[in-house]
């Protein structure tokens, strides 16, 4: 899964938004099937699908929201055939807060030329007094050969207030349920979800702004009961009136795997049933310091073995017009079939020479697929509204033994991209 880049499925991206489902499925509420993920077209297996033609219609009409899309995609080398993606969605006002919608995909043909692929769907988000939510979707695919639970569906309730705080969710994906033109991360589950939070303001301190106790409580189990995964979490924080906090939790888990896989070059973790304790604490330095940021240390059981980790990602104001932002990440993992060590090292820079001009550079380090990417942007607003981007990017290995097709100073791609665009006001 990657974030959307290109402008075209960018503009109107939030229409086609159904059923709670997130834009960064590895964040909260990310095992939640994205209906429509529009990296689906233009791209086929890691082959490049051509787009031959399409359009978009987004907009609304009194209390209804409307989105519209087509697109005919080439064949993707001999991976897959020429498809055409389509997807509907309607979405209206009610009462003063709240919306229901349906939605409806379509893929001319899978991958592997089998057949079609559809998905209907319904969905609604319920606002009631202040800070009360319910929202809810079903939905079901139809793929031929397929005779699994081809449906899923997702109820939750919460309530955000102030001083007290809850969540419970019950989110299920059928084994077979495979909307071809969204984005599935795990199928052939149920999950439980339950969360309270308790956050108290301390009156007539100069130092404290609020305390922070929350307890949640995720079991996932597979369509037949067994359970999957496990995972309790208890926190206690303070908030400070400099915006400053300060946390700390205590984790257990448990994951049940089926099979082994690789964690790292040389070391893997059999399938079998493990029980993971983990304990972390974390300080976030308010943004309005010169060095803010987020630290965190963390050190529990993880796989039979042992994690610590220790992270910063921040922010530096050289000036009102220089600043850095380095990201570290440390991992320092000792599991029983070996040991390893993980770093992530990386800073952006930005210069903004003038309100309507500015130069950033991303460099990064990952020790796990021994690369070193850069990315360096210039913008520049000649007029309002209208704008020039010069951008390069490029990524090199630091090892010698990635294979014979290395290139001798280790570049593994380089690009150069030029965009301009240009705004006529009526």
């Amino acid at each position: 899964f990657f974030p959307e880049k290109r402008e075209f499925f960018l503009e109107g991206q939030g229409v086609f938004a159904f059923g709670g489902g997130q834009s960064n499925p590895f964040g909260p509420g990310g095992d939640t099937p994205v209906m429509f993920y529009s990296r689906r077209i233009g791209i086929d297996g890691g082959v490049v699908a051509p787009i031959r033609a399409g359009g978009r219609v987004t907009g609304r009409a009194g209390p209804y929201t409307l989105g519209l899309l087509d697109i005919q995609a080439g064949a993707a080398g001999d991976i897959s055939p020429t498809a055409n993606f389509s997807v509907v969605r309607v979405r209206r006002d009610t009462l003063k807060r709240s919306t229901v919608g349906i939605i409806g995909t379509h893929r001319s043909a899978l991958a592997d030329g089998s057949g079609t692929n559809q998905v209907f769907g319904i969905d609604t988000n319920l606002a009631f007094f202040t800070n009360l939510t319910a929202n809810a979707y079903w939905a079901e695919s139809r793929t031929p050969g397929s005779t699994g639970d081809q449906s899923s569906y997702r109820v939750r309730v919460g309530n955000q207030g102030d001083r007290y705080g809850f969540e419970y969710e019950h989110l299920l994906v059928g084994a077979d349920f495979n909307p071809e033109v969204g984005f599935v991360r795990r199928s052939d589950f149920r999950l439980n979800r339950l969360a309270l939070d308790f956050t108290p303001r301390v009156a007539g301190s100069a130092l404290v702004r609020k305390f922070q106790y929350g307890v949640s409580l995720d079991r996932y189990a597979t369509g037949a009961g067994v359970l999957a995964t496990r995972e309790v979490e208890g926190s206690v924080g303070v908030q400070f009136q400099s915006g400053d906090e300060w946390n700390v939790e205590y984790t257990r888990s448990y994951e049940a795997i089926d099979r082994p896989f690789r964690i790292a070059a040389g070391v893997s973790v059999p399938a079998g049933a493990y029980d993971f304790q983990r304990v972390s604490t974390f300080i976030r330095l308010g943004q309005q310091r010169p060095l803010s940021g987020f630290v965190q240390a963390s050190r529990g059981s993880f796989w039979n073995g042992t994690r610590t980790e220790a992270s910063y990602n921040g922010r530096i104001d050289v000036s009102t017009r220089l600043s850095f932002e380095p990201r570290v990440q440390m991992d320092w993992v000792d599991l029983p079939t070996g040991a390893f060590r993980s770093r992530l090292l990386g800073s952006r820079v930005t210069y903004t020479h003038t309100p309507r001009m500015s130069a950033s550079a991303l460099v990064q380090f990952n020790s796990s697929t021994h690369t070193v990417s850069t990315n360096v942007r210039l913008r520049w607003e000649y007029e309002p509204g209208s704008d020039l981007y010069v951008v390069y990017s490029e990524g090199r290995d630091t090892e010698s033994s990635l294979g014979e097709a290395r290139a001798p100073s280790g570049l593994q791609n380089r690009g150069v991209a030029i965009k301009f665009t240009k705004l006529w006001r009526f």
